[in-house]
């Protein structure tokens, strides 16, 4: 076991921690985590000598001086991610300033709001039929954030679109543009948290169904795979394929 971890925290319900994540968290003597994205219900067995710190408070400087000092005392610190740390987990600071410092560490991936959201729609961004590419971005608006999400808007690919509710109009009008207005969208806000709401509709009746609500979170989710039926065909097709490779071999 090292003294030095990165976890993921999960979209939210705390039962998605995965089983290495919880062994860890309940092991530790520092945990830092933010409990607005993240439900303490996750620390509900850890040591009562722990010491629980909120990640917004402190610097990265700050979190790396008490990292090296849990390293001279033996002591094991744990920083928790919202999501999974491999997207818009925030964490380059800390792994970069871990490295430079030769602190032994390791990351420990997790369920993200992407995959939670699809869970909850029923539905695999890379389905038979649909397109075998999917793609997780970020809107925040500006010329050269909309430049990019042209080049997305464009692609055959399912996609999901994070820190972009603020701009929902303006991402609706890039993709309709591209993609056509009964293209399927959906907006999974709170993604397994008690109070999760899904939103579904097309590009060109979501913010109809919207109506006055200003969304501040949430996560995006555009394409295809939202509602296409699934294929019998293909799947006979891709089975034949399967057979006819393992024949060969």
């Amino acid at each position: 076991m090292k003294n030095i971890y990165i976890i993921a925290g999960g979209p939210g319900d705390p039962d998605l921690l995965t089983l290495k994540g919880k062994k860890i968290i309940d092991q530790s003597d520092y945990i830092f985590m933010s409990e607005r994205y993240l439900d303490r219900a996750m620390l509900k067995d850890i040591k009562g000598s722990c010491q629980i710190l909120d990640s917004f408070s402190y610097s990265y400087d700050e979190k790396l001086a008490l990292a090296k000092k849990a390293v001279a005392e033996g002591q094991r610190i744990s920083f928790i991610s919202m999501g999974d740390p491999s997207l818009y987990g925030m964490v380059g600071g800390l792994v970069d300033r871990f490295e430079k410092n030769g602190l032994d560490f390791e990351i420990v991936p997790g369920v993200s709001a992407a995959a939670a959201s699809s869970a909850i729609l029923k539905r695999g961004f890379t389905d038979l039929g649909v397109t075998n590419t999917s793609v997780y971005t970020s809107f925040t608006g500006g010329p050269e954030g909309r430049e990019k999400l042209e080049k997305i808007a464009r692609l055959d690919a399912s996609v999901s679109i994070f820190m972009g509710t603020a701009h929902l109009a303006e991402i609706v009008d890039i993709f309709t543009s591209h993609r056509g207005p009964d293209t399927p969208i959906a907006l999974i806000v709170k993604a397994t948290w008690k109070d999760e709401e899904k939103i579904l509709g097309n590009l060109s009746n979501i913010r109809a169904k919207l109506g006055q609500r200003d969304l501040k979170h949430g996560l995006i989710l555009i394409g295809d795979f939202i509602n296409r039926d699934y294929s019998y065909d293909l799947e006979r097709e891709f089975a034949r394929m399967k057979k006819k490779e393992r024949r060969d071999q």
